[in-house]
């Protein structure tokens, strides 16, 4: 009795088996179940997920017992691996979200900080351009006025002579608008009336509608994108991964929604692509937690992660079976032998005594 008991092979899986397929399923099951509720309703998408996942623990126990029966394992292989493919997909999705999701939104508030500060950049520069021609004047009128002044108060040749004349006919002529000629014959009080005259064209000019509206623009600019990179700094250097992660999305959604509003202002009114030329801008993340792009963007832009968040996703599935294929049936089949070779020393050894 003894020595039959010795040589006799498993009868049922180990129960420990049980235990592991019990804690890396429930793994599988949160991760598709949140995986798949990007395109399931959530309650739909973990009973889809639980139910892959009972189909799979079954198989995998299957496979056991048709390997201690010596019986062929064919079908639930194949079972059992397109039930992980079933299950990859949640499972990669919901372990490349919570992986990079920081990551992501991290480089996308960069960019867009970046992408806010060449626009102010380069709309400081088409509006400097723009209103180039009335500083310019600005410029020459008040160069043409020093001279005037030098001229009028000179000891040796002081008042409005021939040359100050010159002058005076010169800024009108810059101004496109004549000056009122004054008749005091004091040449500090002449000059000041004719300064605020000056003041008075010039100020005109810069309430011209153009003008005017080319410096609004560029102040606004300027404040917003300031006020949104400020929003960003703010996120970005927090050092919070909650902060990031629960803000970034609003974030980068608003700074898209500035850059692109402030840019086509600046299109519309410089209206130029030799000045200003300037392209929109998207929300490249905003398909974050979706099967089709963390598959994309994770083979594509994070190779070495989705590869090992690949692994880890089969692992979980396949791990048991794997034992039980690779290890387990080594054991059997081992034990099976042993059987064979102490059922013949019986046979023998009776045969012996007969």
């Amino acid at each position: 009795m003894a020595s039959k008991n010795k040589f006799q092979r498993t009868q049922r899986v180990p129960g420990w088996i049980h235990i592991a397929l019990i804690i890396l399923l429930s793994i599988s099951f949160y991760a598709t179940g949140e995986g798949y509720s990007a395109v399931l309703p959530a309650f739909a998408s973990y009973a889809f997920a639980l139910a892959v996942i009972i189909l799979i623990y079954a198989s995998t126990i299957d496979l056991g017992n048709r390997i201690i029966r010596n019986q062929s394992i064919g079908r639930p292989v194949i079972f059992i691996v397109l039930a992980s493919l079933i299950t990859f997909s949640g499972n990669f999705n919901a372990f490349f979200t919570k992986f990079q999701t920081e990551t992501i939104y991290r480089q996308e508030l960069t960019l867009h900080k970046n992408e806010l500060n060449e626009l102010q950049s380069n709309t400081t520069k088409a509006i400097a351009t723009i209103i180039a021609p009335e500083v310019a004047l600005e410029n020459e009128v008040n160069k043409l006025y020093k001279q005037l002044e030098t001229q009028v108060l000179d000891p040796q040749r002081s008042g409005f002579g021939q040359r100050a004349k010159a002058l005076l006919a010169e800024i009108s002529n810059t101004l496109g608008q004549p000056l009122t000629e004054l008749s005091t014959t004091k040449p500090q009080v002449a000059l000041d009336g004719y300064k605020k005259q000056i003041d008075e064209i010039l100020k005109a000019r810069k309430n011209d509608t153009a003008y005017r509206l080319a410096l609004n623009l560029a102040a606004t600019v300027t404040q917003e994108t300031k006020e949104q990179i400020e929003q960003i700094d703010s996120v970005l250097l927090s050092g919070s991964s909650k902060r990031i992660k629960d803000e970034g999305y609003g974030l980068i959604q608003k700074s898209v929604d500035v850059y692109n509003k402030l840019r086509t202002d600046v299109d519309t009114f410089v209206n130029d692509k030799k000045l200003f030329n300037m392209q929109p801008t998207t929300f490249a993340a905003e398909e974050i937690g979706k099967i089709d792009y963390s598959l994309k963007t994770g083979f594509r832009d994070y190779l070495s992660t989705s590869l090992f968040i690949t692994f880890f996703s089969f692992f979980i599935d396949l791990a048991a079976a794997l034992y039980l294929i690779f290890m387990f049936r080594s054991k059997i089949q081992s034990l099976t032998e042993e059987d064979h070779i102490a059922q013949y020393q019986k046979t023998k050894g009776r045969s012996s005594l007969d």
